[in-house]
C-alpha cells in the first residue's frame, strides 16, 4: 500500500462534523470512511468536556471499524 501524503486527520466536532442536533451525516461518516481506508488516522478536536465528545467518537467509531475511539481532555482554556 502507498503511504499517503496526508497521515491525519483532525476534524472539529462541533458544527463541523455534527450537524444541529449533534448527529454525524451519511456524507460525513463517507469522508471518514474514505480517509480510513486510505490509511489516514483521524482524530475528532473539541473544547468540550469529555462527556460529549466520547458519544460522538462512539458514534463515528460505530459506522466503520475503527479502533475504540478515546477523547484526550482539552488543557488549553481560551478566556
Amino acid at each position: 500500500m502507498v503511504k499517503p501524503s496526508i497521515r491525519l486527520l483532525a476534524v472539529d466536532i462541533d458544527g463541523t462534523l455534527t450537524d444541529s442536533h449533534f448527529k454525524i451525516s451519511s456524507r460525513n461518516i463517507a469522508a471518514l470512511r474514505a480517509a480510513h481506508e486510505a490509511g489516514v488516522q483521524i482524530m475528532l478536536a473539541t473544547g468540550r468536556r469529555h462527556d460529549y465528545a466520547m458519544p460522538v467518537a462512539k458514534e463515528a467509531a460505530s459506522a466503520e471499524p475503527f479502533a475504540e475511539p478515546t477523547v484526550s481532555p482539552s488543557f488549553g482554556r481560551w478566556s
